[in-house]
């Protein structure tokens, strides 16, 4: 079997600031030739996880599942929590983008303050600690991150030939 065939569209609506206000998820999830033993559950826990670490005071979730001539699907490392992380940190970084900020100040603007666990997300899970304001300021000094975004820019600038990616992602587990 294989672990996921899914089609998403992702509404984020925020504030001009990135003070997010709502997440709307839709999915299209392809459950292969028949339904497996968790098969048709994969997307759906998914859908407590598409919030991730962040303070959606509204969200909708919809799924459509359908049966097709593929592999079918079951569940495989993760089971619909990396398709939900992977939909939600690219709309935070399309939110980023649009506002032209960087795509770590979007998350911190978003994401539960150590100070309010425990926690119910706006998917219903509570989350019992965290402290990703020290997780992340660690992270940033391990790995020189301001020194990472000068150097990039110091790159863009130049129109040098070899350019420099960043990538962001946090990640929760259920």
């Amino acid at each position: 079997h294989h672990g996921r065939d899914q089609w998403q569209k992702l509404t984020l609506s925020a504030k001009k600031d990135g003070k997010v206000t709502g997440l709307k998820v839709e999915l299209l999830a392809d459950l292969g030739a028949y339904v497996a033993i968790v098969g048709g559950g994969v997307p759906i826990l998914g859908a407590f996880m598409f919030n991730a670490i962040y303070k959606f005071p509204a969200y909708h979730f919809a799924c459509q599942t359908v049966l097709t001539n593929k592999t079918w699907t079951d569940a495989y490392r993760g089971a619909g929590r990396p398709e939900a992380t992977f939909g939600i940190e690219r709309m935070m970084d399309e939110l980023a983008a649009e506002l032209g900020v960087d795509p770590l100040e979007v998350r911190e603007k978003n994401w539960i303050k150590h100070e309010e666990f425990p926690f119910t997300t706006v998917a219903g899970l509570e989350y019992d600690s965290g402290n990703y304001e020290a997780a992340t300021a660690r992270a940033k000094e391990m790995f020189g991150y301001d020194a990472l975004r000068a150097e990039q820019a110091e790159r863009r600038a130049r129109g040098h030939k070899v350019q420099l990616g960043l990538g962001v992602s946090t990640f929760t587990e259920m």
